[in-house]
């Protein structure tokens, strides 16, 4: 039998429900509060004329003009930076929206909105303000739509949802190209240059931040807005940050920081100047160079500035707490650690503001390498390890959530990011031991690579993603495979090697990021200059003994084939050309292919059962002739000129069935007619061009034709195909060419836009290429994918096996590299031996020719020699 409430509790209830109530109802905005406390700000005539226009609001007058000198006056307040920080002025902005939501009057509701999203953008409610923003938007006031766009854009930045900063940026830039205001249009085109230059930045992509960086410095003289000064100065400081110049930065922001008016001590860009100094000096001290205590002479004026953001203040702590980690001075680094996490819940608990999810992973990392240098117990280590593991899952749930960006970058471009995971896989590896570590540490870090945008593009096209496992990766491999899996940071590098009987994880701290791309530069210098120099040979031994140590050069020659992830994120390599030992390169030792990140390779070859209705069936495509004024153009290269040698090569080398298209015949319309779902082998050998000017920077050339003025086919041209050749083979220079876009999916140029339209394995290049060496090489490639059967990986093997015993000096066969599933077969093997094509360079065998006319002259002279001979004795 249930028993009755007390009365006594209920009244206690009731009571409880009253005081809530009343306490919400307080919460209620007054407008006429608001104003009293504006009166130390404003003048009485405008506090007067404020609460006069309030009382005939309250009473329901909704006059336009009425609605107008309110809003215009309030905004006015609002603005001033007293005022800007103070909650009475976004509740009274909350109220001018209400009414002029009331009134319908759409134009005072997109300018309160708007001034609305500026003042809780000022208070770091960034998720409110994106909220009153598109509202404002929906407004539709063609006036507002710039302003509304890039503050979207400067919201999404703060939230690190940069795809959709860009796409506002973009949006931003189109309403003030074509708006009536060209000053203004000037003004924020400046601030705009440096913004999409920091974007650019931020995604590794230098060459374009460059780009903006030159149009915002170009635009700023042009421009009296101090705010567009600010960005392009900041921009030009966070380059040289981003190019490793730390002495450039640091002096560029010293030379900043001596505009006191520009720059006072209640600027927060004062504030960012200065943590970019104490990072260029960190920097410097990280490479062995003097530099620790001015960077902490400089993050300790950044923590001083009054205007120094939340984020901004974090940001310093970190630095700061970096530098004592580098000084081995792990008090210090306890204390400014502990200092920054009291700092970081204290936002987190006031107005419920959320601390960036990449800076808590950079906090927890330099937590994580504090426990572990200390060293603490190993209870305690697995406390770090699950905190800074539960970081990295934030993380990347948010960044699974980003909109998709055909080319772009994946979770692994970011420094701090890669960073935080490799402090991650350290802590793992001394609490869980080193082989049940590196198997946790591979798969963790197979999960961070399948946030590429190619992987989540397929799995987006419902490709099923294989579970992230070892198991599955070594079905994947096949039983004589070998993966290795590099994880380059700016503190070490990690080295996975898996096949089928074990895993090995190698750890170095020595070959750092730095380190290893400093060699990578030396060695593509010289096969550039078509020099291979002592200096570039000691450079690409150096390379090869950190990415293949002695302990695994024995496990090399064990493998009939390896797949090579990760060497991207250190720059464009030739891996083929990396030095084993003094007389092999490593691409004459085994067939190697390379891709962007294993679930990418595990997605292909999901894909490629798909693929049956595809006939053993190929098509090349081969030196298009130019009209002479395409060649007048800039940037426009000659036309191919191949001898009939070549093209006898080159459509020799596909099948009966095969399709040739030469000279005019090239077009891009022809292409897309022949590519109708059938096609198994695809061969383009035209001219690469590269574009500065363009987000995504490599294009093909086919012939003209009148849809194709200039032949000029780009990678969103190629993203639109369906049912492309499975197999695609690109000779034309630079076609992996692209922005230095970092990352595990990071394939920004045009094998990335063939992958995204259906290929599963691309051959190209990233270099120039000499068009009659290269038509060689590619068609004795072709001719053994085609003909003999081998698998992509083989034939290159194969190719470049034959070229370095002729030529051991000419890198043309190694420059080219099989990206994707290259290990396995796309046509059936002969039963009996086909003749393999010659690669031979035509000038040789002219040699040879003029050679054997030489002996057969000698022979005649000398029959004749002897036949004068007998005929002078018979006549004695």
């Amino acid at each position: 039998m249930s028993q009755a409430v007390p009365r006594w509790v209920r009244a206690s209830g009731l009571l409880l429900a009253v005081i809530l109530l009343t306490a919400w109802k307080q919460e209620a905005p007054d407008p006429f509060s608001c104003l009293h406390e504006w009166e130390e700000f404003c003048s009485k005539e405008d506090l007067g004329a404020l609460e006069d226009m309030l009382f005939r609001l309250e009473e329901g007058e909704r006059d336009p003009g009425l609605l107008f000198e309110w809003t215009d006056l309030v905004t006015q307040i609002v603005r001033m930076p007293e005022a800007q920080l103070q909650d009475a002025g976004t509740e009274l902005l909350e109220y001018t929206c209400e009414v002029a939501r009331a009134a319908r009057d759409t134009t005072c509701l997109a300018w309160s909105s708007f001034e609305l999203g500026l003042a809780r953008i000022a208070r770091g409610d960034y998720e409110r303000a994106k909220l009153v923003l598109q509202q404002g938007l929906e407004c539709r006031v063609d006036e507002f739509h710039a302003w509304f766009y890039l503050c979207l854009a400067e919201v999404h930045r703060e939230l690190d949802r940069w795809g959709d900063a860009r796409e506002y940026l973009d949006q931003a830039q189109a309403c003030l190209r074509d708006g009536p205001q060209p000053a203004l249009a000037q003004d924020f085109a400046c601030q705009l240059s440096a913004d999409r230059g920091q974007y650019y930045l931020r995604l590794g992509v230098v060459d374009q931040a460059e780009v903006c960086w030159r149009a915002a410095r170009d635009r700023v003289l042009e421009t009296s807005e101090p705010e567009s000064r600010q960005r392009c100065e900041k921009l030009e400081v966070s380059l040289a940050l981003g190019g490793d110049e730390y002495g450039q930065a640091f002096d560029a922001a010293a030379e900043f920081l001596k505009d006191r008016d520009l720059y006072p001590p209640e600027s927060g860009v004062r504030a960012q100047l200065l943590i970019s100094q104490g990072i260029a000096a960190y920097g410097r001290a990280s490479q062995g160079e003097p530099g620790a205590s001015q960077a902490q002479r400089a993050l300790e004026q950044a923590l001083e500035c009054d205007g120094i953001q939340p984020r901004d203040r974090l940001r310093a702590l970190a630095t700061m707490a970096s530098v004592a980690l580098l000084e081995d001075d792990l008090s210090e680094a306890e204390r400014i650690l502990i200092r920054a996490e009291r700092w970081r819940e204290s936002l987190e608990s006031r107005n419920g503001e959320r601390v960036s999810a990449d800076l808590c992973c950079y906090l927890d990392a330099l937590r994580a390498r504090w426990a572990i240098e200390l060293p603490l117990p190993p209870e305690q280590l697995v406390q770090h390890r699950e905190r800074l593991e539960d970081s990295l899952d934030e993380r990347m749930n948010a960044w699974a959530k980003l909109p998709i960006r055909a080319g772009g970058a994946g979770f692994l471009h970011l420094d701090e990011q890669r960073d935080a995971l490799a402090e991650w896989i350290e802590i793992t590896v001394a609490t869980a031991g080193r082989e049940q570590g590196a198997v946790m540490a591979f798969e963790f870090l197979l999960r961070a690579q399948g946030l590429g945008s190619i992987s989540r593009s397929l799995k987006a096209q419902d490709v099923p993603l294989p579970p992230l496992t070892v198991a599955e990766v070594r079905r994947w491999l096949g039983p004589d495979h070998g993966l290795m899996v590099c994880l380059p940071t700016t503190r070490g590098t990690h080295l996975f090697f898996l096949d089928r009987d074990q895993l090995t994880l190698i750890s170095s701290r020595e070959n750092s990021r730095g380190v290893l791309q400093s060699w990578r530069r030396t060695m593509i210098e010289s096969i550039q200059d078509e020099n291979l120099s002592s200096r570039a040979t000691n450079s690409a031994r150096q390379l090869a003994d950190a990415l293949f140590p002695g302990t695994i050069r024995d496990r090399l020659a064990e493998w009939s084939g390896v797949t090579l992830v990760g060497l991207d994120l250190l720059g464009w390599i030739p891996p083929g050309l990396l030095p084993m030992d003094p007389a092999k390169p490593l691409g004459t030792m085994l067939p190697l292919a390379t891709l962007p990140s294993v679930p990418l390779g595990l997605l292909l070859r999901e894909r490629a059962k798909d693929s049956s209705s595809m006939q053993e069936r190929g098509l090349v495509m081969a030196a298009p002739d130019h009209a002479r004024e395409l060649l007048e153009q800039p940037g426009m290269p000659r036309p191919l000129r191949l001898t009939s040698h070549h093209h006898e090569l080159l459509a020799g080398s596909v099948s009966k069935s095969g399709q040739v298209l030469t000279g005019p015949q090239a077009t891009w319309e022809n292409f897309c007619a022949a590519n109708d779902g059938t096609l198994r082998f695809l061969h383009l050998f035209l001219h690469g061009v590269h574009r500065s000017d363009r987000e995504r920077t490599a294009g093909l050339v086919f012939a003209p034709s009148s849809n194709h003025a200039d032949g000029l086919v780009w990678c969103e041209d190629i993203e639109e195909l369906t049912g492309v050749p499975e197999v695609t083979m690109l000779s034309a220079c630079s076609t992996m060419r692209g922005p230095q876009r970092h990352g595990d999916d990071g394939v920004e140029h045009l094998g990335g836009a063939w992958f995204q339209a259906g290929a599963s394995v691309v051959l190209q290049a990233r270099l120039p290429l000499d068009s009659a060496r290269t038509a060689d090489v590619s068609a004795a490639i072709t001719h053994r994918i085609v003909h003999e059967g081998m698998t992509p990986a083989e034939a290159v093997f194969a190719t470049r096996q034959q070229w370095f015993t002729r030529r051991p000096r000419d890198p043309t066969p190694f420059i080219m590299q099989a990206v994707g599933d290259a290990h396995r077969s796309y046509f059936e093997r002969p039963e009996m031996p086909v003749a393999r094509a010659a690669i031979e360079p035509q000038a040789p065998k002219q040699v040879r020719s003029k050679q054997k006319m030489w002996w057969v002259v000698a022979g005649l002279l000398l029959l004749a020699a002897v036949a004068w001979t007998g005929v002078h004795r018979a006549s004695r």
